[in-house]
């Protein structure tokens, strides 16, 4: 079993944001037939789906049957949104099992539009998480969420509970695959920090299989690997040597392919 599976419903978005780059795909949202069959082959394999590589998946003028028929596959949901459809659109998720709704606080413009969107926060009935992942100075916006939810935040943990539902992710600001970026071939890990890391060539214009060892695979290697497979024509392979609750198994290889893109 995965832990996750991303499922792009659209590579549609609202915003230009720095930190996205731009792709050059057919600009299209994903139909609720192929959304079903996408489904119907993974749903012996994870019990959570996270609706966004790229795109917003708020804009998608299907969103209620999507969401539906995760439910009907008795599938949690996690949605990564910018939020600015999101009064319009509280709703329909608040009608629809949804486990966890991350909202990208990074691709506000101002700490005023931050102050707005908060009580449309409170409004949603599931789990919420307000992520800062960038590489500034976020003082105002820390001083925005502790005078708003009454609580001093704790800048030593990654991870901070606003309220019970709403919690603060911070993290460094993610670096997204590009083919023109160099390969990495090797590197070792110290201390759970990865050192020496021996990078050789460029992607571009090769034609890969990416093999990787991994004990146990965090959610920026697990994007990482699948926005590769939108660049390249390759398998990722993936060897496992520990279960969920960290024993040992038998290794275990699965390969990714691009078949939940749009």
């Amino acid at each position: 079993m995965f832990n996750r599976i991303y499922i792009e419903i659209t590579n549609i978005c609202n915003l230009k944001c720095s930190f996205c780059p731009i792709t050059t795909r057919k600009k299209e949202f994903m139909s609720v037939s192929n959304f079903e069959v996408v489904l119907s082959k993974i749903k012996n394999y994870t019990n959570h789906i996270y609706l966004h590589v790229k795109g917003e998946p708020l804009m998608h003028p299907n969103l209620d049957e999507i969401l539906k028929l995760a439910s009907t596959y008795d599938l949690n949901v996690n949605i990564t949104t910018n939020a600015r459809l999101l009064k319009d659109k509280i709703d329909i998720l608040n009608n629809n099992k949804i486990r966890q709704i991350n909202i990208s606080l990074h691709s506000f413009n101002s700490v005023n539009e931050i102050k707005e969107l908060l009580p449309n926060v409170d409004k949603l009935k599931c789990y919420v998480s307000l992520r800062l992942w960038n590489n500034k100075d976020n003082t105002e916006i820390y001083k925005l969420l502790e005078s708003y939810y009454n609580k001093k935040i704790d800048l030593s943990s990654n991870r901070f509970s606003l309220s019970d539902r709403v919690f603060l992710s911070i993290e460094k600001l993610f670096d997204w695959p590009d083919i023109n970026n160099e390969i990495i071939v090797a590197m070792e890990e110290k201390d759970g920090e990865i050192t020496n890391i021996t990078y050789k060539e460029t992607l571009k214009n090769q034609n890969y299989l990416l093999y990787i060892v991994y004990k146990q695979i965090d959610i920026h290697l697990y994007v990482y690997l699948l926005i590769l497979t939108m660049f390249l024509n390759c398998y990722i392979i993936l060897v496992d040597t520990t279960l969920n609750d960290g024993t040992k198994s038998g290794t275990e290889v699965s390969s990714f392919n691009t078949y939940l893109m749009c």
